[in-house]
């Protein structure tokens, strides 16, 4: 006997051919589809369902499914090459906010130092003007 917990079986180019099993008590039982088509894998604590889209720089098209799992809140699971896009995406935005503080910091920096010469600026002339008076 095959004897894996689940297995699923999908044509891409007919979503409704999607199906799954899982083995229960050694016999394999059809799971149930939810009202997006899903089925979920207990096992992986994944769903799966029928996803159109783009992955790898494959165009799709209108006859052309992936299948794609999907968290228990239904949120998409990223594909590796997604996640590392993503991370990319978190990676710049970081550096882009990072870049707009130390650019906030160094204007600070130079009020701080004009404020500073004038005050300089501002003593030395009081210097000046007490020792040409004494």
């Amino acid at each position: 006997m095959f004897k894996t917990s689940d297995y699923f079986v999908f044509d891409p180019f007919d979503a409704s051919s999607f199906a799954g099993w899982t083995l229960v008590r050694n016999s394999y039982q059809p799971l149930q589809p939810d009202d997006r088509g899903w089925l979920w894998c207990e096992s992986l604590g994944l769903g799966l369902g029928a996803w159109q889209g783009t992955i790898d720089r494959e165009p799709t098209t209108d006859s052309c499914h992936w299948l794609r799992f999907y968290d228990a809140t239904g949120e998409l699971v990223p594909l590796p090459e997604e996640a590392a896009q993503q991370r990319l995406a978190d990676a710049q935005q970081q550096l882009s906010n990072s870049q707009q503080q130390l650019s906030g910091v160094q204007r600070q920096i130079d009020q701080e130092r004009q404020q500073r010469e004038a005050l300089i600026t501002k003593l030395r002339q009081r210097a000046s003007i007490r020792s040409t008076f004494e």
